[in-house]
């Protein structure tokens, strides 16, 4: 039987239904299976995302453009507007920072606002911008703020600076300028004072100074081989072995930890926190009495070298300034230590009691300001034109109390004769004595007595001088003593001499930045500095640091003794010529014009 298809004319041409149907559905079922295109919708979708993304970086950062612009604008305001040279009404210097940057619509007067105060001017302002937001705006935000603020001030803060000098006998030799660099040290020394206490815009004026409200204060510790604390200071502290003929003192490797020297302890209980004073002795000069330089003491006396506390006055720290000299070994720890010491709330009964002295002004009571009631800075300028050497410290029971030495001290009686000075020294394991006679060094051991006691009429046998025997023909008076160790130091025996006698032992420690006992990589010297710079920062003292001309083997100690400031570190190598010039940028830096917020 035949079929018969149905046919259609579609747009002029016959069609077979049957056959455009099954097309059609096939064409379908196939556009479903079809993978083609499958990325657009999500392609689509990530890109309205990262168009609104991009919006709003743009928009941000067209409002942080304004914002930035504005702050840079305010920040000179404020700065200009607070110097304490301004004339002009201060308000009125803000305003017309902005107008001139054609920023005067984002700010009004209300907004700029002046602090007089009897301790210094601030000024305060603040301003905000609708910045529109046509990104932004598809999202349903259709402007950001864009704020600044800030403020300024010249404050005359409560400011106390310790200038640690170093005085040892290099700063003798010449500089680059061809000066000696104790000259360059003291001209620079100098200009430093007249900044910070007489003049800030006039390194050279010492009279007739801007500066009268005593709101800084200056201490000088010079430091050589010690630092020379002075009676009128060290006299204020209880201490160990306290003695009159010097005042140094010593200090043990864990006193370099913390800052601060506690002027009064129980000396029933804890006589041992108490300060150590130091011994006066050659620390070299042979094994009997030296005959070296005074340069070889360990602890000077002269004058110049004393600590002055709590400065004021310019023109009588420049005079202290001018008398330094150079001789000595060079100890920074030591000179650092006291610089913190003198700026750490502890010694506030000690500036008391200078005070009291007439030594200190009286405004300066209740300094150095403990940080946690009375807000303040605190600053070291820590120089040296070198590095640290040795230290010879006396062991507690050498410095003062008794010694195992007798003076036989008869004096020549007849003009031609000269004084024996024969010397007995105990020896307690044994409980005799050994006689020394110093001119040959020739000895007599195992005496029970020493020579001459209580008028004894005794003879030493010398080999080369034949007997030496107490007169008969004087008076029996008493002749023979025994000395206590700071007579014995006195009369200028030296560590050697102690050690001539095994039973004695060493008198004390040597300790050398030579050595690296504790073997962390940085010298023991070295080690007492920067534990002292440390405990410094931390207790909120900024260190500035200068080295002058220091030779190639240095260490790095002073340089990461410095504080940081702004991912710097306060820290000059510098020559002769540049010295002036750093001390007087330090001093701007401590009187500096400082942003607030």
């Amino acid at each position: 039987m035949a079929r018969i298809e149905e046919q259609k004319t579609v747009w002029g041409c016959e069609v077979n239904r049957a056959g455009w149907l099954h097309g059609t559905t096939r064409r379908a079922r196939h556009f479903a299976r079809d993978e083609d295109g499958a990325m657009f919708f999500l392609a689509l979708l990530l890109f309205v995302f990262m168009l609104g993304f991009s919006g709003l970086a743009t928009d941000l950062m067209k409002a942080d453009g304004y914002r930035s612009q504005i702050q840079y604008t305010m920040d000179r305001a404020l700065l200009a507007a607070a110097h304490p040279d301004q004339k002009n009404d201060r308000k009125a210097v803000v305003l017309d920072y902005f107008d001139r940057a054609g920023l005067s619509h984002f700010i009004d007067e209300d907004n700029v606002h002046v602090q007089v105060a009897a301790d210094g001017t601030k000024v305060f302002a603040q301003s905000s911008i609708s910045v529109p937001t046509p990104f932004l705006s598809f999202f349903g935000v259709d402007h950001v703020e864009a704020q600044a603020s800030g403020g300024a001030a010249k404050v005359n803060q409560l400011t106390e600076v310790s200038l640690v000098v170093d005085v040892s006998g290099s700063m003798g030799n010449n500089s680059t300028t061809g000066n000696t660099k104790i000259k360059e040290l003291r001209d620079a020394a100098i200009q430093f004072s007249n900044l910070l206490l007489c003049d800030p815009n006039d390194p050279t004026k010492e009279t007739d100074c801007t500066i009268t409200n005593r709101k800084t204060s200056i201490s000088l510790v010079p430091y050589s081989t010690q630092v020379n604390v002075g009676a009128s200071i060290l006299s204020k502290y209880d201490r160990q072995d306290a003695q009159a003929n010097a005042y140094c003192a010593d200090f043990l490797d864990t006193d370099f930890k913390a800052v601060g020297v506690a002027p009064s302890v129980d000396m029933i209980n804890t006589p041992h926190l108490a300060l150590r004073q130091a011994g006066k002795f050659y620390r070299y000069g042979g094994n009997y009495k030296s005959t070296s330089s005074d340069a070889y003491l360990s602890c000077h006396t002269d004058s110049w070298r004393e600590v002055v506390a709590f400065e004021d006055n310019a023109a009588q720290l420049n005079s202290r300034i001018r008398a330094l000299k150079a001789e000595g070994d060079t100890a920074i720890d030591i000179g650092m230590k006291w610089g913190t010491t003198l700026l750490n709330h502890m010694a506030q009964p000690v500036i008391s009691g200078l005070i009291t002295d007439g030594l200190v002004h009286s405004d300066f009571s209740g300094r150095p300001f403990n940080p946690n009631s009375t807000a303040s800075s605190k600053f070291v300028v820590l120089m040296t034109d070198g590095q640290n050497t040795n230290h010879h410290h006396l062991f507690d029971g050498y410095r003062t109390g008794p010694s195992p030495f007798w003076l036989n001290s008869y004096p020549k009686h007849e003009p031609w004769h000269q004084p024996w000075n024969i010397i007995s020294v105990y020896r307690a394991s044994h409980d005799d004595y050994t006689w020394f006679y110093p001119a040959t060094g020739e000895t007599k051991i195992k005496m029970d007595h020493p020579f001459g006691e209580n008028g004894r009429a005794d003879c030493f046998y010398s080999y080369y001088h034949g007997n030496k025997c107490t007169p008969t023909s004087v008076n029996l008076v008493e002749r023979t003593r025994r000395l206590d160790w700071s007579t014995f130091w006195a009369h200028k025996y030296t560590w050697g001499f102690v050690q001539r006698f095994p039973w004695l032992g060493t008198p004390g420690r040597l300790i050398s930045n030579g050595n690296d006992l504790d073997g962390n990589g940085t010298r023991d010297i070295d080690q007492r500095l920067l534990d002292q710079c440390d405990a410094a920062k931390n207790a909120g003292i900024t260190i500035y640091t200068i080295e002058m001309e220091t030779p190639n083997t240095a260490t790095n100690a002073m340089q990461q003794c410095a504080s940081v400031k702004g991912g710097q570190r306060l820290h000059y190598k510098v020559s002769g010529l540049d010295m002036s010039a750093v001390f007087n940028k330090i001093a701007e830096d401590i009187n500096r014009l400082r942003l607030i917020n």
